[in-house]
């Protein structure tokens, strides 16, 4: 039986008149790139080639994902390649808004073409030239207007914490892709804070009684209407009234001595250092309670003696001292104490 030869060049054919090489030369998988323009927000690294911003691909780690996600939606095919690999070439550039910049994306695409003994792998190679721009998307854009979706509102400026809680909103808004703090409003007992994500005022109003002393009031009203999806938009206020004490305070209440470790509401829970730091909790609006040691009075100490029991130097004579709530500890470790009525009880449990 004679065999066929290739139309091209002669040599024995292997599919549809065609030697493997020829073959594998005529066949193109890709039929072509549609045009699109890709726009990247400078402040979250969503993307944009349609009508829309769609989230961030890791941008800062890796816009080559987002670049082969847009080419790969983009190119029309013949049938699913086996694999679709991209690289770029970027020339160096500013970061900018309105920054436009011109790349060449490298398309490397493998097909699998025939079956079984004429089985073959196509290896294509593109290089496409790519035009995006630097923008602001819609939703970071209200970072720089005066849209907010809700306050939150700190009080008490008397509280030694309330700078610190400042600091704490502004960085966790910081933190957050999209979200942004539009106007600070200075007020005689306190500051506002207008901020663009209700959700995250929600969010970090449960964060601020995690950490901190005071009372927590959330309240919404509705703000407007969404006329694409007919849905009511509400305006969420959090109010955060910091109390006298704070976090790490010992308060003595209900005949406990309450290390405070976080406050929920009207109920402060934290260990009784003068029962071997048992669990407490206790309701400080119902009981009467007296602050009888701050945070910041604790001292660093350090063990001598552990047997029959566990004594430190005392801070201020610097003779030995029995600990009042004994722990697991080291001689020579260092530890942190707070004198209460010449007795000595460590508050790091």
């Amino acid at each position: 039986m004679q065999t066929s030869k290739c139309l091209k060049c002669g040599n024995p054919a292997l599919i549809e008149q065609l030697c493997k090489d020829c073959y594998l030369d005529s066949y193109h998988n890709v039929i072509g790139f549609k045009n699109f323009n890709l726009s990247v927000c400078i402040l979250c690294g969503s993307y944009n080639y349609g009508k829309e911003f769609r989230p961030a691909m890791e941008f800062d780690k890796d816009f080559l994902k987002t670049i082969k996600k847009a080419f790969y939606e983009n190119t029309k095919f013949h049938k699913k390649p086996e694999s679709y690999k991209v690289d770029a070439e970027f020339p160096q550039h500013e970061k900018k808004q309105g920054n436009q910049v011109k790349a060449i994306v490298n398309i490397h695409v493998k097909t699998k073409i025939g079956e079984g003994k004429y089985s073959l792998i196509k290896e294509e190679n593109y290089n496409i030239p790519l035009r995006f721009r630097y923008s602001v998307c819609d939703r970071c854009s209200r970072g720089y207007s005066k849209y907010f979706e809700g306050k939150i509102q700190l009080r008490n400026r008397k509280n030694f914490h309330f700078n610190e809680v400042v600091s704490f909103v502004r960085a966790k808004v910081k933190e957050r892709k999209g979200v942004f703090i539009t106007k600070e409003e200075e007020l005689r007992d306190g500051i506002d804070f207008y901020v663009t994500s209700q959700k995250f005022v929600q969010t970090i109003g449960s964060g601020l009684t995690r950490r901190f002393a005071g009372d927590l009031k959330v309240t919404s009203s509705l703000h407007t209407r969404d006329w694409k999806t007919s849905k009511d938009l509400y305006r969420v206020d959090v109010v955060f009234r910091l109390g006298d004490f704070n976090v790490g305070d010992i308060l003595k209440i209900n005949h406990k001595f309450v290390l405070v470790k976080s406050v929920a509401g009207m109920m402060v829970s934290g260990v009784n250092i003068k029962q071997n730091n048992c669990s407490a909790q206790e309701n400080y609006k119902t009981h009467d309670y007296e602050i009888i040691a701050k945070a910041d009075d604790a001292v660093e100490v350090i063990v001598v003696k552990k047997t029959p029991q566990i004594e430190v130097l005392h801070p201020e004579t610097y003779q030995p001292i029995k600990i009042e709530n004994p722990k697991n500890v080291k001689i020579e470790e260092k530890i942190k104490v707070i004198l209460i009525n010449e007795r000595v009880y460590a508050v790091s449990v």
